[in-house]
């Protein structure tokens, strides 16, 4: 029996360790709800959707097949066994660290180095970009590191089937993906060590270019312009604030961890050709944020495959010793490993500088997370229900809507909303202000009369259509107040007493400065809708209590 050597058992330590810890992290995000049904809701209903609804082409003429990442087909019968957003986040999270085994190959079979490979392995691990791409939810295209470079190591090791298997796998991950396979089998051809990898080359570009246009065709060519032309994007998505400076930054701050080497590399390098294009072209920030979205995975596996490359390149020149070669390599990961601890989701200035990439405030369990988990299982499977964007435990089995979706004279059966979170007060995906918010929208709804309000949890609440019953269950929402001024997040509907022990005298403010209440601290008063951003002026010494009595 072979004995494992050292360096592979280190990267399998390694790989788990990364596997586990990214898994209750990311777990813990979706417990807490900060996770987010763009995407991770998206995902799973798509995924879901395979075993449970028709098989349709078209509806009503508009595409209904993701047709642009088709492995989700290949996914979907092994998440039909047992369908839960959070399988996804295990699952990526322990499918993204498989790269660093292909990544130690495709360095043993061009550095000839067993510590130089173990080194560039480790280092795609403290990589920060793919921080991003494992704390954003889950998305199709993070498959694709692994399965491209395994594709390029088993091409190496003229595994020429299970090669073109994996190239086949890569290319149906992404829109994206096919041009970039388009560009490496054009590489290959000229370079191919033999008639069969010339043949593997014109098989990927027929393949590709098939692919790529039956996307194009089936969307439409609209489709194309749309994911190319800022102006398009801008009318739906608001983050459209980008400058060439940026853009030029980007590239900056995604080779600086790898010390620009992959420059060297005068063959693949020019992989990453089309996502800078791609991209460049448009004003959309989160396509050139190196740090907390899914995009880096389109970049990512071109940079580290030139690092090894353009190792090779420095190894070549006379004057420099392998020694110096592992010293460089070293270096590469320590500052890898130092830009990981900065700017990972762990990092001191996440909190800073963007609150939803910082670890803290995102895997905490709150009473009201659990509170809001129970009242969840109230719904029936099968019910329509507005939600939003950090629920996606209710994307799977339920006929869901957000707000910024929901079409003119619909009526859910069911309205639930987390005013703790971001999304109650914001659109989901960023959307022009004459969109509704969960707010505006339950306000609206409540108003009218038709929805009764079913269970309630200190803010937390489900309305139900045509309900007219007490709540099944109510936790009211009381504070203490002894400050002289005091902002509060929101206050729900229902009526409210105030108490003082005190000479206390007391005015409370809307937003927009309406008062809702003035005069001394023992009163009631009621509000008919939800109001957020409420302040609290209080005059004179001791302690006021608000506590709402009923809903």
């Amino acid at each position: 029996m072979k004995k494992i050597s050292k360096n592979i058992i280190i990267l399998i330590v390694a790989y788990f360790i990364y596997g586990i810890s990214w898994s209750i992290i990311t777990l813990l995000r979706y417990e807490s709800f900060n996770a987010g049904v763009f995407d991770l809701g998206v995902a799973s209903n798509l995924l879901y959707s395979v075993f449970h609804q028709p098989f349709q082409l078209y509806y009503n003429g508009q595409p209904t097949m993701a047709m642009n990442k088709m492995i989700y087909l290949l996914m979907a019968p092994f998440f039909n066994l047992y369908p839960d957003p959070r399988l996804l986040l295990i699952f990526q999270s322990f499918f993204i660290p498989l790269a660093i085994f292909p990544i130690y190959g495709i360095s043993r079979q061009v550095l000839n180095n067993e510590k130089i490979s173990v080194i560039i392995s480790l280092t795609y691990l403290f990589y920060y970009p793919m921080g991003g791409v494992n704390w954003f939810d889950f998305h199709y295209m993070s498959l694709v590191p692994t399965l491209f470079l395994t594709s390029f190591y088993f091409l190496l090791k003229k595994s020429y089937r299970l090669s073109i298997i994996f190239f086949i796998l890569t290319d149906i991950t992404n829109f994206l993906v096919p041009l970039i396979i388009i560009i490496f089998s054009i590489i290959l051809f000229f370079t191919a060590r033999n008639d069969k990898e010339k043949r593997i080359s014109i098989f990927l570009i027929i393949f590709s270019t098939l692919l790529f246009t039956g996307i194009v065709m089936y969307f439409g060519v609209s489709y194309l312009t749309y994911w190319t032309n800022y102006h398009s994007i801008s009318y739906y998505v608001l983050m459209i604030q980008t400058s060439t400076m940026e853009k030029v930054l980007y590239i900056f701050y995604i080779f600086l961890p790898v010390l620009f080497i992959p420059f060297l590399d005068r063959k693949y390098i020019y992989l990453i050709i089309p996502y800078l294009g791609f991209a460049f072209l448009n004003n959309y920030f989160p396509y050139i944020d190196p740090m907390f979205f899914q995009y880096p995975s389109l970049i990512t596996p071109f940079i580290f495959l030139s690092l090894i490359y353009g190792l090779r390149e420095l190894s070549n020149i006379k004057k420099i010793k392998i020694r110096s070669i592992k010293n460089i390599a070293i270096a590469i990961l320590s500052i890898n490993i130092a830009l990981a601890i900065v700017l990972m989701p762990w990092g001191p200035l996440n909190s800073q500088v963007v609150c939803s990439y910082d670890l803290k405030d995102n895997i905490k369990i709150t009473q009201e997370d659990i509170a809001l988990e129970n009242i969840i299982k109230m719904i029936p499977k099968g019910s329509s229900v507005l939600i939003q964007d950090n629920m996606p435990q209710l994307c799977i089995g339920y006929n869901w809507t957000l707000p910024d979706f929901l079409k003119n004279n619909t009526l859910p059966e069911y309205i639930i909303t987390d005013p703790y979170s971001h999304f109650f007060y914001n659109h989901s995906v960023y959307y022009p202000p004459y969109n509704q918010t969960m707010i505006s929208l339950f306000n609206i709804f409540f108003m009218r009369g038709l929805y009764g309000i079913y269970a309630e949890y200190k803010g937390i609440i489900l309305l139900k259509l045509n309900y007219s019953g007490s709540p099944l269950i109510f936790e009211p929402i009381s504070m203490n107040l002894t400050h002289a001024k005091n902002n509060i997040q929101f206050l729900p509907p229902g009526n409210y007493s105030i108490s003082s022990q005190d000479n206390v005298y007391i005015r409370i403010l809307t937003n927009d400065n309406k008062i809702i209440y003035e005069g001394p601290a023992k009163g009631y008063f009621s509000l008919n809708i939800y109001y957020s951003d409420i302040k609290i002026e209080k005059s004179g010494n001791g302690m006021v209590r608000i506590l709402q009595e009923s809903p």
